[in-house]
């Protein structure tokens, strides 16, 4: 069997294993997590945020073999603080304990950065993650149009926003209706940010 389902807590190594491989030269990561222990409670912390937050974690699995994920998040649903349980607000305090000096700057100019660009109803791609190794496979397309599906799904939804700090992956997401909405330098970091729009005449 192969295919796009859903994950759940019990694939955290799985996942986690895959952001850390996918990401190893991503700027971002680079920049606040300069340790592979950095990088590792990072991806733990992105991972048990998503299911704290009942964020859609998908993943592509081919013969029981987790490939690649997504995690989407929905914009008209908002974080939900009552949800936080103690252990992950402990997880968040232990997190800023690996990262590199001024990280929590960063991320706070970052998020600003990324709720400017999604005020409308939208779903969030807040990652996408394929092994170096199933690169190529049309793994990344999968998991890509089966995000595209559930927003088109949503009818609160307007758009599907991301953005990517690699200059490389704009051609990419291009191909799949996403535009360029702007780009900002965050120290020696720029974000790109994009929209997909969901419905004909809306950007």
């Amino acid at each position: 069997m192969r295919g796009v389902r859903l994950l759940d807590r019990t694939h955290q190594h799985q996942v986690v294993t895959i952001l850390i491989a996918a990401f190893a030269d991503d700027p971002l990561y680079a920049k606040v997590a300069r340790t592979q222990e950095a990088r590792r409670a990072l991806a733990t912390f992105l991972f048990k945020k998503a299911i704290n937050q009942q964020e859609r974690v998908s993943g592509y699995v081919d013969n029981d073999i987790l490939m690649g994920v997504a995690c989407v998040e929905k914009k008209h649903s908002k974080t939900n603080l009552k949800r936080m349980k103690p252990s992950f607000l402990w997880l968040c305090i232990r997190l800023f304990r690996h990262l590199s000096p001024g990280a929590f700057r960063f991320m706070t100019r970052y998020g600003r950065i990324i709720e400017t660009g999604r005020k409308s109803p939208c779903h969030t791609l807040l990652w996408l993650a394929v092994m170096p190794e199933n690169q190529g496979r049309g793994i990344g397309t999968a998991l890509l149009d089966h995000v595209h599906q559930e927003a088109e799904a949503d009818p609160k939804a307007v758009f599907v926003y991301l953005d990517t700090e690699n200059e490389r992956n704009l051609d990419y997401y291009k191909r799949f209706g996403y535009a360029l909405t702007g780009d900002t330098l965050i120290d020696d970091v720029k974000v790109y940010c994009m929209r997909k729009p969901l419905r004909e005449n809306q950007s």
